[in-house]
């Protein structure tokens, strides 16, 4: 099992002192079979979602939800603070989206809120997304192979994500969970 690179990540990850610019935290990662990535998330304290597109991966113990599989079409939040280990079960392909506290699609349907439903007892740890929100992270993906590095693109995009995540929630739960319409 070998250990995932930083040349691995397919996105840049400089800091804002390096950019002059707040860094694009958005990152994608192509993991081979068997191979482990170990990355902190959470550092400037927000909650992440990782996205699985392709393949299968396994949180990896100690870590959060250790020895959770998170399947092709499911995404999972990862609380803040808390550090993440993957080793994928087949070649595989994760997005990760950090989730701002004040991010949103509108004042109801924010990243905060969004985190506290993802979170909520009983629910369920892995949920699967939709056609329109793989299309989105594909693009996404393709944004940052390109080296596109426009901080406002990535605002847009992640509350375009929310959106379609709140759109997704309520189709799952039953549940009005948007307010702003």
């Amino acid at each position: 099992m070998k250990l995932n690179s930083e040349s691995k990540t397919i996105a840049g990850r400089r800091s804002s002192r390096e950019s002059g610019l707040r860094s694009i935290p958005w990152r994608a990662l192509r993991l081979d079979h068997e191979e482990q990535t170990a990355c902190r998330l959470g550092i400037d304290r927000r909650p992440r979602l990782i996205f699985v597109t392709e393949g299968a991966v396994e949180m990896v113990k100690p870590c959060h939800n250790g020895g959770k599989a998170i399947r092709h079409g499911e995404m999972m939040l990862i609380p803040a603070g808390k550090t993440l280990a993957l080793r994928s079960l087949e070649p595989s392909h994760i997005v990760i989206c950090p989730l701002d506290r004040d991010a949103g699609c509108c004042p109801s349907c924010t990243a905060l809120n969004m985190a506290r439903l993802l979170s909520e007892p009983g629910g369920s740890h892995t949920i699967p997304f939709g056609e329109l929100i793989a299309n989105l992270l594909e693009l996404v993906a393709k944004y940052l192979n390109d080296g596109i590095r426009e901080p406002k693109l990535y605002e847009l995009k992640r509350s375009e994500l929310l959106f379609l995540l709140y759109v997704q929630m309520e189709k799952l739960t039953g549940r009005d969970l948007m307010s702003c319409r």
